[in-house]
């Protein structure tokens, strides 16, 4: 029980009120809340507001050079608990006599009051939060550990200590709960492995894996030049047989195993016309991930995020503007050709495609291909402090690989033709295959097209879709062609 003198206890009003800590006393007791001195008491405990553009407030707390997001419950619980847990007490002596403020009187008080003194319009009079949140340069990049963070430059990838941060702060979603330490063997490493696999260990796809994760990890967004990772299997099932399997969802992992504040969203559902398509995104949201989406999914409307940042909406919630240069990086993963026709799409889209070491294991029987392979559930206690550290130090370098190069052009496998037979169907691209098409020579389509049908009374496409398809794949290989009178086609060059 402490015990307090009523004189020298600081004045709030000329009513005679006076305030401790959170409380004002009068005469007689405990009567209210002291507002300023609830301020104060936050403040000594690490609470500030961080103002958004639009003029709204997040709260955080700071421990140390972490700071954690609060919501304005979890600040009203963090007073409650800490008056229980001291089990405040108090005596207040007005000289000729003593009242007794027990523990229960404080939290009927607090209660009393609390709708008022933990509404969002309260809090929001806390102090600006005063550090610097630690933020990816364009030339450098910060990723924070347990105990130590890593510093990678074009140069080099170092260890420095919270400590040498100064006064800057990182958010809690940002630290890594590993211990690492760094080591040269990251090559010959279960990860290192998959990503030769996937790839089909040639240098110029794995260059292509390695910027595109290093552009991911690195939380510095060039909004004039975001584009979205887009992953595809190299080769495609037929129409309307999506089939996967290829090892897209674990890069996607792996990402998060990094980049803590990372969001994934169904891509069957997914609806960027919709207010709150995007409600799950945070100010410290780094990396959004967009699974599996379907053949309609609004490509388009994504490139507009890319290029003029995004407002997160909430149901009963203000709309939170994100500055461009902090709004997220996207990973797309799609079973189908997602449209890519011209410049926009083209500047916007960084296509992975996925080789099918995993798919074909899984095809000849082996219902677990990634872990018989590898022996292990990736990112799991299947993994000892060793093979943590070997991830890890990989991901350090592919994010100083992109800082050296940028993202790598990437090579385009199979992309016309899986596009095509996604479209029309693989029979159609066989039949036109086994076709001799030759320049300046002249075809009938109505022939080719009853030879192809032959005798099918229903057929799925019908005389206009075959000749479209047929100019679509005359197209892809690079010959121009000009449909003449009664369906006649020819080849101009």
């Amino acid at each position: 029980m402490l015990e307090l003198k009523f004189n020298n206890l600081t004045k709030i009003n000329k009513e005679g009120i006076k305030g401790y800590s959170i409380w004002a006393f009068d005469k007689k007791g405990v009567v209210s809340i002291y507002r300023n001195g609830l301020l104060e008491f936050l403040k000594e405990n690490g609470f500030y507001k961080k103002q958004l553009p639009n003029k709204s407030y997040l709260f955080y707390r700071k421990d140390a050079h972490i700071i954690t997001a609060y919501t304005h419950t979890e600040i009203r619980e963090f007073v409650v608990k800490y008056i229980e847990e001291n089990n405040l007490r108090y005596k207040i002596n007005y000289g000729s006599s003593n009242t007794l403020v027990t523990l229960e009187q404080l939290k009927e008080i607090l209660l009393r009051n609390i709708d008022a003194v933990f509404h969002p319009n309260f809090l929001g009079s806390m102090d600006i939060l005063p550090f610097e949140i630690v933020r990816d340069k364009i030339n450098e990049s910060y990723v924070p550990f347990r105990n130590v963070v890593i510093k990678i430059t074009a140069d080099s990838i170092e260890e420095v200590s919270y400590t040498d941060l100064g006064e800057k702060v990182f958010y809690s979603t940002q630290i890594i709960q590993h211990d690492f330490e760094y080591t040269e063997k990251w090559k010959c490493s279960i990860f290192g492995d998959y990503i030769k696999n996937i790839t089909n260990d040639t240098k110029e796809r794995k260059n292509a894996f390695r910027s595109a994760m290093g552009y991911l990890l690195h939380r510095h967004n060039d909004v004039s030049n975001a584009q979205a990772i887009i992953l595809y299997d190299e080769v495609m099932s037929g129409r309307n047989i999506p089939e996967g399997g290829t090892g897209k969802g674990l890069f996607a992992q792996a990402i998060r195993q990094v980049v803590k504040g990372f969001v994934q969203i169904n891509g069957k559902n997914a609806k960027l016309t919709s207010q709150f398509a995007f409600q799950q995104i945070k100010e410290d949201t780094d990396v959004v991930f967009i699974d599996d989406v379907s053949t309609n999914f609004d490509i388009d409307g994504l490139n507009s995020v890319l290029s003029e940042g995004i407002n997160v909406e909430k149901k009963f919630r203000d709309i939170i503007e994100l500055p461009k240069e902090e709004t997220p990086k996207f990973i797309v993963s799609s079973n189908h050709i997602l449209s890519y026709e011209g410049s926009t799409r083209e500047r916007r889209q960084y296509i992975l495609q996925f080789s099918s070491f995993y798919k074909d294991k899984y095809r000849e029987g082996n219902l677990k291909p990634i872990i018989s392979e590898h022996k292990s559930r990736f990112f799991t206690e299947d993994w000892d402090t060793s093979e943590w550290n070997k991830f890890f130090s990989f991901m350090m370098n592919c994010i100083k690989f992109y800082l050296i190069h940028g993202l790598v052009k990437t090579p385009r496998l199979n992309f016309k033709k899986n596009a095509f037979i996604q479209k029309y169907g693989i029979d159609m691209y066989l039949y036109f295959e086994q076709l001799s098409f030759t320049s300046t020579q002249e075809y009938s389509t109505k022939e080719m097209y009853k030879e192809y049908v032959d005798d099918d009374k229903s057929p799925e496409i019908q005389q206009r879709g075959f000749t479209n398809a047929l100019k679509s794949y005359l197209q892809d290989n690079n010959m121009e062609c000009k449909l003449m009178k009664k369906g006649i086609l020819k080849i101009l060059s």
